[in-house]
């Protein structure tokens, strides 16, 4: 199950935040699941210790600080370098810290334009990310990985005709594909 995270300090808010999250993994049928909604980013961040990745949705500003929510995207940076952050936020002049400081968020979504819009990005972010995993999975799923020496490989499956071994040669596999027969030694 993809891991799922709400930074929100607001409890309306965020209870309304984690029933959009809820609903459209449950309407959608997705392998996702909203595992920690808190108001609080040190919490967050000791779920974020027990995975590698995740797609987070951060308020900007939580009780007094105005950036912690950047502050802590910034810490989810450095142990996940492949996480999904979005922001939910009324600060729009923060936008350009999070290039500054290359959080690269999937998404800034600014709360004043409204519960309706928020849920319509909130679904939208969560589709992207579903089908960005998708995509993933389908290329690691459907590509045959080697190497020889330091050269690593990854032919198609679909290109791949059959594998062969010789008693002859140990450590030797013949590779036949639709367009190339490399000798693949001690793989």
């Amino acid at each position: 199950m993809f891991p799922i995270y709400l930074l929100e300090d607001d409890s309306k808010q965020r209870a309304n935040f984690a029933a959009i999250i809820k609903n459209t993994i449950m309407i959608h049928d997705l392998a996702m699941g909203l595992i920690c909604e808190t108001d609080n980013s040190q919490t967050l961040m000791n779920f974020v210790d027990q995975t590698h990745q995740g797609l987070f949705f951060l308020d900007m500003q939580i009780g007094k600080q105005k950036d912690e929510g950047l502050s802590t995207a910034m810490k989810i940076r450095e142990q996940i370098v492949g996480a999904q952050i979005v922001f939910i936020t009324t600060h729009d002049e923060l936008s350009i810290l999070t290039l500054e400081r290359k959080v690269s968020p999937l998404d800034y979504i600014l709360k004043d334009k409204g519960l309706d819009n928020i849920k319509q990005n909130i679904i939208e972010d969560i589709l992207k990310v579903n089908d960005l995993l998708k995509s993933d999975e389908y290329k690691r799923e459907n590509m045959f990985n080697y190497h020889i020496g330091t050269q690593y490989y990854s032919i198609p499956i679909s290109e791949i005709i059959y594998l062969s071994t010789s008693k002859l040669n140990p450590h030797r596999v013949t590779l036949i594909t639709k367009t190339k027969r490399p000798n693949l030694s001690a793989i």
